[in-house]
């Protein structure tokens, strides 16, 4: 699904993976903002530890991003993205150097 930066028109919200505050619960990264282009589809995919598991959608960016994180199509100010509807884990990032354009391709595989 490679999409140029000019079809990067959807926002989307990101946050960064879980840290585990003294009490033991998860905190994220502050929510933040990129242009992208997200695509329901779902497909198996096979994950580090050789898990698999069903993907809710692809979505290409124009930041990096890091697997275990969140992403919302939309824009949500929510701290924890675990409550809001619609926001995914990030199974798979995978970045391509583009030969068009001399940039890269950022996709975000979510599930």
């Amino acid at each position: 699904m490679p999409v140029g930066r000019r079809g990067h028109k959807q926002t989307i919200t990101y946050w960064s993976p879980a840290t585990v505050n003294n009490a033991g619960d998860p905190t994220w990264g502050a929510p933040a903002t990129q242009l992208g282009f997200w695509s329901d589809h779902e497909q198996i995919v096979a994950l580090e530890t050789g898990e698999e598991r069903r993907s809710k959608a692809l979505v290409a960016l124009t930041s990096d991003v890091i697997p275990k994180g969140y992403l919302f199509r939309g824009t949500s100010t929510a701290t924890d993205p675990t409550v809001v509807q619609g926001a995914y884990h990030i199974l798979q990032f995978r970045k391509t150097p583009s030969f068009i354009s001399g940039e890269y391709e950022r996709l975000a595989v979510v599930g």
